[in-house]
């Protein structure tokens, strides 16, 4: 790609502006919405777990003789050799030691005190702009709490798939649930209606923090800042066992979903700090932009070889730190949208 120079860049404020008044709007956020508020990248994981053993805890020998970079992929070679127990030359008991303390760091890290200043404001300005014509849908990979403590500070009906109030289990028919108040109205009519109520879809499409399971029945915990990890923890990482996992009960049920949100005509995906490492969101969103009223905008810091697929398609948009690419045409530009803040600072004031 070229740029044109007899062609002026673009405002990438104004190109954002103009992608979110379409009637079905979708975000989806990866780690780039919670390294905002100081939680570490996968990626920066792995260092935290071998920091926090003491020198000279076996467990630390191993972490140290992995050979993957992230702690994803650390996680992913631990789980291998624990499922072909004979090309391992350590111990199972060993293995699971590794694994559930890597699991407790991602734990301790995921609910750690944090300010949500701007998912506060987030959540506010998405749940003002539902109506009965107009959607709303938050997707992410995160794992953290700070979507549904925002929701909570802020009152909103955040619905994550779970019902019940003392025993909370996943089922996906919450979806399709729309609530609704009972409302006074107004003269000459009188009497009383129902009104749809305002609310925000939550997909956890990797899990969270607070999902556990008895083997059976997916349940949900509540999770306060600086919780233990509880027994059971459902959470699926991305290992080379990812793609298996996720065809799996509650994970195949929310792809679903999202496949389903997605194929609405007049539809915009907004992702933000999602590097599409990914190869089955990458192919999804591929198959979506083939409809010419799917509108994609990619907000990131960087340039990812995951986004090379979207770049011919001329109803996606990708704006970086220094570069936009408008219907496959870059320009060198400079932006700071691909921050969480600055991003809700715009979209609340759109």
């Amino acid at each position: 790609m070229a740029q044109d120079p007899q062609i002026q860049p673009p405002n990438s404020s104004q190109l954002l502006r103009n992608k979110l008044g379409s009637p079905n709007v979708c975000f989806l956020f990866g780690a780039g919405a919670s390294k905002s508020v100081g939680y570490p990248l996968m990626s920066e994981l792995s260092a935290l777990a071998r920091e926090r053993l003491c020198v000279g805890d076996p467990l630390l020998e191993i972490l140290s003789s992995l050979s993957g970079q992230t702690i994803e992929d650390q996680l992913g070679e631990l789980y291998g050799q624990l499922r072909s127990p004979s090309l391992s030359r350590i111990p199972q008991e060993a293995l699971k030691a590794s694994i559930d303390h890597m699991l407790d760091v991602i734990h301790e890290e995921c609910v750690r005190q944090a300010p949500i200043d701007a998912h506060r404001a987030f959540v506010k300005g998405a749940v003002e702009r539902v109506s009965d014509r107009k959607r709303v849908h938050v997707f992410t990979t995160n794992y953290d709490m700070l979507f549904e403590w925002a929701c909570d500070a802020e009152r909103i009906i955040c619905v994550n798939g779970f019902f019940g109030l003392q025993q909370r289990t996943f089922d996906a028919g919450q979806f399709d649930l729309r609530p609704a108040r009972v409302v006074q109205r107004s003269r000459p009519f009188g009497g009383r209606g129902v009104a749809f109520h305002p609310y925000i879809p939550l997909y956890k499409l990797h899990g969270s923090v607070s999902w556990t399971t008895d083997g059976v029945t997916i349940h949900e915990t509540i999770v306060r800042p600086g919780a233990r990890r509880a027994p059971g923890q459902l959470m699926v990482f991305p290992t080379p066992q990812k793609t298996n996992e996720t065809w799996k009960s509650p994970y195949s049920e929310l792809h679903s979903r999202m496949g389903q949100v997605l194929a609405v005509r007049q539809t915009s995906l907004i992702t933000l700090g999602f590097s599409f490492g990914d190869a089955y969101f990458a192919s999804l969103i591929e198959k979506c932009l083939s409809d010419n009223t799917f509108i994609l905008v990619v907000l990131s810091k960087n340039m990812h070889p995951g986004f090379d697929i979207f770049i011919p398609h001329r109803n996606a948009t990708i704006i970086t730190e220094t570069v936009t690419v408008v219907e496959g045409k870059e320009y060198q530009t400079s932006s700071d949208l691909w921050s969480f803040p600055c991003f809700v600072n715009l979209y609340v004031g759109s």
